[in-house]
């Protein structure tokens, strides 16, 4: 009995196991902003507490650029009071304010410079981790 492989059809499951994992890691790094803005008030979503350092104030979404490919987080905000009586915004300390890479990518980038590729070299080998959206040839050399 033989059997004819062009009838069969071929899953893209290594494909769709990415995607799923880069969901998943998404995920679990929003999580993170959300227990490290929780320690930072003193106080979860909606809770009434004692002590409140301060109150949410809404979400950002920003493109973030990590060894696993690019992701659009969703960074809570919020104020917190200060000493003085007023209030100051809080920052994450996993993301910095304008930060659209992680420090892993900036050194992959600055690896392959010293070691001679060139900007256009380096744009086409992480062309898959950047996707459409690559960085120009001064961005590199400014890392």
């Amino acid at each position: 009995m033989t059997h004819d492989i062009t009838s069969l059809s071929v899953v893209p499951f290594p494909r769709d196991l990415t995607i799923a994992l880069r969901s998943r890691i998404r995920e679990a790094i929003e999580l993170a902003f959300a227990e490290e803005l929780e320690a930072a008030l003193g106080a979860g979503p909606s809770e009434r507490v004692e002590g409140r350092a301060g109150y949410r104030n809404g979400s950002v979404t920003r493109p973030v650029l990590t060894q696993h490919g690019r992701h659009e987080l969703t960074i809570p905000r919020a104020r917190l009071f200060q000493e003085d009586g007023a209030t100051g915004e809080w920052r994450s300390e996993l993301v910095g304010r304008y930060q659209r890479r992680t420090k892993q990518i900036d050194d992959a980038l600055v690896g392959c410079y010293l070691a001679g590729a060139n900007t256009r070299r380096i744009r086409r080998a992480l062309a898959p981790l950047f996707g459409e959206r690559h960085l120009s040839r001064s961005a590199i050399s400014r890392i």
